[in-house]
């Protein structure tokens, strides 16, 4: 689904033999050589397809200013059978007219379908004499000290782990404050309210609890977050922006109940492979299928004329380690130049994709306009939230052309009797062999024995002469050998019926 860009994996022999990975039902991606012992066949990198009827939430209260924006989240919340999107509004002519409010509000939605969006009227917070509006926070304001606050980089987990009921949603939120001074604005790092991230908390979503001092104050963490539950180690992550050598760059801190924090340690920055003005802007993490995945927004601040931020595919084994994915091609790439309304400047929601179906819907916002950097002056923005669907597991596929290719995994053990391939070979096919621990074909389980894929599915049984049941096999050291041509794997798992 979507461009694809790919490059050649070098294929390489059976390598002596390493302890076995003990593989559980979660599906098994391709988006590093984790499992791969031997191919090839080209990696591709996917990147999403996005929605015809884009953008889905954009401005048209007079709140909101010129941006609904995804430095915020979305989700589906199964246990109220409803979509949920916290999102920013700002109304930038506050630059230019020194308005006080008009800045940034945190604003709530809800849709039955995830595309179509309604705004309640919640009756929480007062805007222009009127609770008659979707608000549900907003920044601290001091016109009689030329003080107006702006709120940022907001992240919104959903935590039924917590017995505390009052902290059942969490918040991590940016808040800064500027001065006007000679008509001008200046960032106010301190009193009466510090700069940095705020812990909040909420029983509904809707009316937070706020902590008094910053979780993360200014320097050297900066504005951009996101948060994640990691169900492994048990922990809350964050990851957030610190600079290295002058530039943004990405770091990686952990709590056990969202208010005491680690030093953040380095997780990613701009390398030589990135070009000499490249910068790492934010990122969100999430974990999927036994294994984690993200989103990274990638500042191109040169040529002037064409300043972006698009929008990467990183993955983690551990949550803390993390690597880029393939060539680094965008997963989400900007519009075309003064045309689309996604042309500048993305940011994708905090929360991970949704699963509709067969398919990942992944929820960004996209600007009009080019991040302002030092020298530039700033132009009409504009920014909205947009929709992009993939198919399931669809980041990163293992392709063969017409020339017929093969890739090996690494040995393995499974406790599930069937093994299903997400794949597509609509015009070619793809067929899987067993081997044992010494790299020979399992009588029965070869690839003459095995039937071929010849179609484009999901969750396709694989079998040999009409046996799909691999119980005879659990738990012993086995290897896969599939044999593609003119076909593309996603994924596989172990799993019952």
């Amino acid at each position: 689904m979507g461009f694809a860009i790919s490059f050649f994996l070098v294929s390489g022999a059976l390598l002596a033999a390493p302890a076995p990975r003990l593989l559980g039902p979660e599906r098994q991606l391709f988006v590093d050589d984790f499992l791969i012992e031997a191919a090839n066949l080209r990696r591709v990198i996917h990147t999403v397809e996005k929605h015809h009827g884009n953008p889905v939430l954009y401005p048209v209260k007079p709140w909101e200013g010129q941006y609904t924006l995804l430095y915020g989240t979305v989700m589906r919340d199964e246990e109220e059978g409803i979509w949920k999107a916290w999102y920013l509004t700002m109304n930038h002519f506050r630059y230019i007219q020194n308005l006080f409010p008009e800045s940034t509000y945190l604003c709530y939605a809800t849709s039955r379908d995830g595309v179509h969006w309604e705004r309640p009227a919640l009756g929480l917070i007062e805007y222009r004499g009127s609770k008659e509006n979707n608000i549900v926070f907003q920044a601290h304001h001091a016109p009689e000290l030329g003080l107006s606050g702006i709120l940022d980089a907001v992240s919104i987990l959903k935590d039924n782990r917590d017995p505390d009921r009052s902290r059942r949603y969490k918040m991590m939120i940016w808040r800064h404050n500027q001065r006007l001074v000679d008509g001008k604005w200046a960032y106010q790092r301190e009193g009466p309210y510090a700069m940095g991230h705020y812990a909040a908390f909420s029983p509904d979503g809707l009316r937070w609890r706020e902590q008094a001092r910053p979780a993360f104050p200014y320097d050297p963490v900066r504005d951009t977050m996101t948060t994640m539950w990691d169900p492994q180690s048990g922990k809350y992550i964050a990851f957030v922006k610190q600079h290295v050598a002058g530039k943004r760059a990405r770091f990686v801190s952990e709590s056990a109940d969202f208010l005491q924090w680690s030093t953040p340690a380095q997780m990613l920055a701009a390398d030589a492979q990135d070009g000499p003005h490249v910068e790492l802007y934010n990122n969100t993490g999430f974990y999927y299928e036994g294994m984690y995945l993200g989103l990274l927004t990638v500042f191109h601040p040169e040529p002037k004329s064409n300043i972006y931020l698009d929008i990467e595919l990183i993955s983690s084994r551990d949550g803390r380690r993390w690597e880029r994915v393939g060539d680094r091609t965008p997963f989400i790439p900007v519009g075309r130049r003064d045309i689309d309304w996604d042309f500048g400047f993305h940011s994708p929601s905090s929360g991970p994709p949704v699963r509709v179906g067969d398919e990942l819907w992944f929820y960004y916002s996209g600007r009009a306009y080019r991040h302002p950097v030092s020298g530039q002056g700033r132009e009409p923005n504009h920014g909205a939230i947009g929709l992009a669907r993939l198919r399931l597991d669809g980041f990163v596929s293992m392709d063969a052309a017409e020339q017929p290719g093969t890739l090996t995994t690494r040995p393995i053990r499974f406790q599930h009797p069937g093994l299903y391939l997400n794949a597509g070979a609509s015009k070619g096919e793809l067929r899987v062999e067993i081997l044992d621990e010494n790299g020979s074909p399992v009588p029965g389980f070869t690839r003459d024995d095995c039937a071929p894929l010849r179609t484009d599915s999901v969750r396709w049984p694989a079998s040999w002469r009409g046996n799909a049941d691999l119980s005879a096999l659990r738990g012993q050291t086995v290897r896969l050998r599939f044999h593609l041509r003119q076909a593309a794997l996603y994924s596989f798992a172990f799993d019952g019926p």
